[in-house]
């Protein structure tokens, strides 16, 4: 899975273990063991709390000792983290609908929720977005409460689409952050137009959808991509558009690349299938591949390329300041860019594992960055000192988490258990 933080919150994302009862590598003790259940364990760790989200439990740990303090059935629920809260999003087959749980990530104990609805809640760090529509209606109603207490903090009554989700270089299980305009989907006549996050104005102007992938917002500008390339193009090209938020013209219209495997296939998306984020990135600038593969800082707002490196490579993960590379989308040595300028900080070889492998994760904060790797079937977690490159050493089986001086990780620990540590690292 995939992650990135700043400062002192880390993010964990654990991958379930495909065996049961393996040994750990040899290494620096943990200052911490628990056990969780088998699946996916998603831990983000804000302060001294840990929460552990769980394929079926939300557990509230110590971060120092690893002490349990809350638990909670999570059920098939999705959640994410957004500041002191953790918000359970749930969705009803039957019914058609959705609803949000909100919990005091302190204690687990529920703040407030909204009531179902047709639509699916969009969540920010600030703020739900939620709403409903009379069945087969149109026309609906907008709604955004305040995370901290559920407050109306303004409403649309005669809304015709929804807050959309699409961002850049937002990094599960934190809820993204708003940008200065949100992006309101479907509305009007299917179109897409910005939207005050504080207010609930809406431009007067609309965008209409042209691009089959993605639609967002970047600053003041509408963005649309399509990552399907024309036929015959052997380029692995996105179709890139950018849109006055105000005026709805076009601004820009060019195309990136995605970049691809060593045999020569298009990845299409950007990062991998656990990024989280559409495109990688920050504010206007993303991380791509030029139409001869090297690597590319591209502005949405000018249509142009800031830097390109000299060496081929595949962005990987960004936290807007560094920008993690690979040689291919899949295999190959690792690089650590500046953001701003693609200046080499270092180089680190293969860590043997294909990126097209269940178990591939990648991380990187301010202090550390982690790459998973393996020998034969046996994987390990590789962890470099984020400014000088130098290797911190070989932790656990597959990585469960990142910070600024630690890491975490889980191995098997038995039929239907994983064992998740904790170990701190110097940065």
């Amino acid at each position: 899975m995939r992650w990135a933080v700043a400062g002192t919150i880390g993010i964990i994302l654990a991958t379930a273990a495909c065996g049961h009862g393996e040994t750990p590598d040899p290494g620096p003790r943990p200052l911490w063991t628990v056990q969780v259940e088998t699946g996916a364990q998603d831990v983000a760790v804000v302060g001294d709390l840990a929460v552990v989200i769980g394929d079926q439990t939300l557990l509230g740990l110590d971060r120092q000792t690893g002490r349990e303090l809350w638990r909670r059935d999570k059920a098939a629920h999705v959640a994410v983290v957004a500041g002191d809260r953790v918000v359970l999003q749930e969705a009803d087959a039957a019914a058609l609908t959705h609803r949000v749980f909100v919990l005091d990530a302190a204690t687990g104990t529920p703040v407030w929720g909204t009531p179902p609805s047709l639509w699916r809640p969009v969540v920010y760090a600030d703020a739900v977005y939620s709403g409903d529509c009379p069945a087969g209606g149109v026309v609906c109603t907008l709604v955004a409460l305040g995370m901290r207490d559920g407050r109306e903090l303004w409403r649309l009554p005669k809304a015709t689409g929804n807050v959309g989700a699409d961002t850049i270089g937002r990094r599960g299980p934190f809820a993204p952050q708003a940008g200065p305009r949100l992006l309101l989907t479907g509305a009007p006549q299917g179109g897409l137009t910005l939207l005050d996050p504080a207010t609930g104005v809406a431009s007067a102007a609309s965008v209409p959808r042209e691009r089959g992938w993605f639609a967002l917002a970047a600053g003041d500008l509408i963005v649309t991509t399509d990552h399907d390339p024309p036929g015959g193009d052997p380029n692995c090209t996105v179709a890139v558009t950018s849109y006055s938020g105000d005026t709805g013209k076009k601004t820009t219209s060019g195309a990136v690349y995605s970049g691809r495997e060593r045999g020569g296939e298009c990845q299409r998306a950007f990062g991998d299938r656990h990024a989280g984020a559409v495109l990688i990135g920050a504010g206007t600038r993303i991380a791509a591949t030029t139409a001869d593969d090297a690597v590319q800082v591209y502005d949405l707002a000018t249509g142009r390329t800031v830097w390109r490196s000299d060496e081929r490579g595949v962005p990987l993960e960004s936290d807007g300041t560094t920008l993690l590379v690979r040689d291919t989308a899949d295999e190959g040595g690792f690089r650590l860019l500046d953001f701003q300028t693609g200046a080499v900080r270092w180089k680190a070889p293969d860590s043997g594992l294909p990126g097209l492998s269940a178990s591939w994760d990648c991380a990187l904060t301010a202090g550390l960055v982690a790459v998973q790797g393996a020998v034969g079937e046996k994987p390990f977690v590789r962890v470099y000192a984020a400014r000088s490159g130098e290797d911190r050493g070989r932790f656990g089986s597959w990585l469960a988490g990142l910070g600024d001086d630690w890491v975490a990780t889980t191995r098997g620990a038995g039929p239907n258990r994983l064992a998740l540590e904790m170990f701190r690292v110097t940065p």
